[in-house]
């Protein structure tokens, strides 16, 4: 399979490098509000994987997030956001 690189254009390249995470809340699948403060309470270094509940891709690779998220939960919090 071949892929396909494009440059976003630099205002959408998103914050700098190095630069914290701006405050956000979201709910979660059982509709409780969750804060990005809330998920780095734990001290773990926190992964959010931004994804599309129609796209194939990341349909394919949940089940694969999921076993990460169970088998590292000590070493890491990863938190699937979606549409």
């Amino acid at each position: 399979a071949s892929a396909t690189a494009f440059a976003l254009p630099k205002a959408s390249r998103g914050l700098p490098e190095g630069s914290l995470a701006p405050s956000f809340g979201l709910s979660d699948t059982r509709g409780d509000f969750v804060t990005l403060e809330q998920l780095l309470a734990a001290g773990r270094p926190l992964i959010l994987l931004f994804t599309k509940f129609d796209c194939p891709p990341c349909l394919a690779m949940a089940d694969e997030v999921d076993r990460w998220s169970k088998i590292h939960s000590h070493l890491v919090e990863i938190v699937r956001i979606g549409d």
